[in-house]
């Protein structure tokens, strides 16, 4: 029996760890919406929907049941389709097999930003590793490298 996209979102957000006040919360509604989409007693509208995928890591294709795969594409727009004369050992990793569904997730979420934004996350990030490795002691961590954007 096919999973419903409520039953996928829950499972998606149990995966993260994520309490529905937590999604909720990142995707400016409420818990009670969360629990009525999950309990597929209304479904969400095409922008939460959107929102949810981003937030869960995952495809709006997934949530609706169109693919059983709940990994990202990358690039968008090309699903992370290989060239079909390739063999399964041959085609490029997907982002599942590469990263966890966190770091899926963090990427789908950069990719939206902008410019400015994706520099400033970047930043942000370059500053807490400048502090976990002071707090830690350790030269391992190279945080003077500037990434292109």
């Amino acid at each position: 029996m096919r999973m419903s996209l409520g039953e996928r979102m829950r499972e998606m957000r149990k995966m993260l760890r994520l309490s529905q006040e937590e999604l909720a919360f990142r995707l400016g509604t409420n818990r009670v919406s969360v629990s009525q989409w999950e309990n597929n007693r209304v479904t969400p509208d095409a922008d939460s929907l959107i929102k949810t995928a981003a937030v869960l890591g995952t495809s709006v294709g997934f949530l609706l049941g169109e693919t059983d795969d709940p990994a990202l594409s990358l690039r968008s727009g090309d699903n992370d389709r290989a060239s079909p004369a390739l063999s399964e050992e041959e085609q490029p990793a997907t982002a599942a097999h590469r990263y966890g569904i966190e770091e899926d997730m963090l990427l789908n979420l950069f990719n939206h930003l902008d410019r400015a934004g994706k520099a400033e996350v970047i930043d942000f990030i370059q500053y807490k590793l400048f502090r976990l490795q002071n707090a830690k002691g350790s030269g391992q961590i190279d945080t003077t490298r500037r990434l292109k954007v």
